[in-house]
């Protein structure tokens, strides 16, 4: 799993979402995610990004904002677990899904593997 500048809390975090996910789907986030935590805040994200890329062999990158560090754990891991099953799901790359429906789509994934958002 590639953790570009990656907070030591969030990267125990990240540990505890791949650890809860069946073999096949963690294998895919350390092998075709790289993980980044952006210091500066960014209005224009919420607290993460799943960005669909081609760079070496990561296919996706997920971009932590500043905003994420204040949230509650818990909020956190679901955020992760989100995150994740945008690239696993391959979200970037489809055309026909409403946002809407792929946002339900990622809350499912999260919530089936035992994390949920804690508004």
């Amino acid at each position: 799993m590639k953790k570009l500048s990656i907070h030591l809390e969030t990267d125990k975090l990240l540990d505890t979402v791949i650890s809860k996910l069946p073999e096949k789907i963690a294998d895919y986030a350390c092998n075709g995610i790289g993980f980044f935590e952006n210091l500066k805040e960014n209005n224009r994200l919420s607290y993460a990004i799943c960005l669909d890329t081609k760079i070496n062999k990561y296919r996706h990158f997920i971009i932590f904002d500043s905003k994420f560090r204040r949230l509650p754990r818990k909020k956190k891991l679901f955020v992760i677990a989100h995150e994740i099953a945008h690239a696993y799901l391959k979200h970037g790359e489809e055309k026909g899904k409403s946002k809407m429906k792929r946002e339900k789509e990622a809350n499912d994934f999260a919530n089936k593997y035992g994390f949920f958002d804690s508004k």
